[in-house]
């Protein structure tokens, strides 16, 4: 595949760094872990369920892959392109929200998510997310928006160095989140920005 020139990889950047607001007409929830996870995933997928029903959001759909499934990159990807495939059908101004719980690593240099600590089976986030992004058939999906009101946001913990990363299940990027967006809404927040719900958590991450 021909490398992405300058030009396209700024014109991406720029299109996911301009803060966009208003309302979404539809948004578009899934989750997504392995069964057999040994970092207790399930409560990152409870924290997520209550998060969309603090935003008023209706319940997302879910994936979880089997122990024994001998193919679980085809099966992501299959669940995920007819996901996906319904979301970009409408014409409306919607929101699609991805959520992993489980490991994520480096593999070959591309992310991956992984079943367990030992990594026996992976998925390769690189090429089976990234890529349904833009277009489920295609692998252009991070060079330059074909559609320039397209915007993507990652909010991820990536910190090795903060005491507190590593303790769970309560103490987790996806409790803290979810914590964040009951707290605003308690506060009478009518609408969620998460990019400014993602500043106010690393303002305070010697605190939450």
């Amino acid at each position: 595949m021909a490398s992405v020139i300058h030009d396209q990889f700024k014109a991406t950047l720029q299109a996911a760094m301009q803060q966009k607001s208003g309302d979404y007409k539809n948004v578009y929830p899934i989750t997504v872990r392995w069964v057999k996870d040994d970092t207790d995933a399930g409560r990152g997928a409870e924290h997520f369920r209550k998060m969309l029903k603090d935003l008023d959001v209706g319940r997302a759909d879910e994936l979880i892959i089997c122990a024994d499934d001998p193919a679980p990159r085809f099966t992501f990807e299959k669940a995920w392109v007819k996901f996906l495939g319904n979301a970009i059908a409408e014409t409306e101004r919607n929101l699609v929200i991805f959520h992993y719980a489980g490991h994520g690593m480096t593999k070959t240099g591309s992310f991956v998510c992984a079943d367990t600590r030992a990594a026996k089976k992976t998925i390769n986030a690189n090429r089976y997310l990234l890529r349904g992004v833009k277009d489920p058939h295609a692998h252009t999906a991070t060079r330059a928006p074909a559609i320039p009101r397209r915007v993507v946001e990652v909010l991820a913990a990536t910190s090795i160095t903060t005491p507190l990363a590593r303790s769970g299940p309560d103490n987790t990027f996806n409790g803290k989140l979810a914590g964040e967006v009951a707290r605003r809404k308690r506060q009478g927040h009518k609408h969620v920005e998460f990019a400014d719900v993602f500043q106010s958590l690393r303002s305070r991450a010697d605190k939450v």
